[in-house]
């Protein structure tokens, strides 16, 4: 975000230059204009490979809590039935205790 700031800046800063400048500052400013765009394209390189990897995280992650899920209904159904057959061996010794 920092770099965007100084992006504006440099824009603006260029542009104001530009109206006033003769023909041989035109160039100076053109060649600060092109190193603010290059600085602009970088960013938007880096913000890409940021995103992508923030991406690739979220995949994993989703894949992670859907496994976690999974294996959290798997041990619930396991409690169920060992409470259940708990029960059942309760209720066979007390018939036939």
């Amino acid at each position: 975000m920092k770099n965007y700031k100084v992006i504006a800046f440099a824009t603006v800063l260029s542009f104001s230059f530009l109206a006033q400048a003769n023909e041989s500052e035109a160039i100076v400013v053109e060649a600060s204009m092109e190193n603010v765009l290059e600085v602009g394209r970088e960013n938007q390189q880096l913000s890409a490979a940021s995103q992508s990897r923030i991406d690739s995280t979220e995949r994993q992650t989703d894949k992670i809590v859907s496994e976690y899920k999974v294996v959290a209904k798997q041990v619930e159904g396991l409690k169920l039935y060992n409470e259940q057959k708990k029960n059942s061996d309760q209720s066979t010794t007390r018939a036939y205790g």
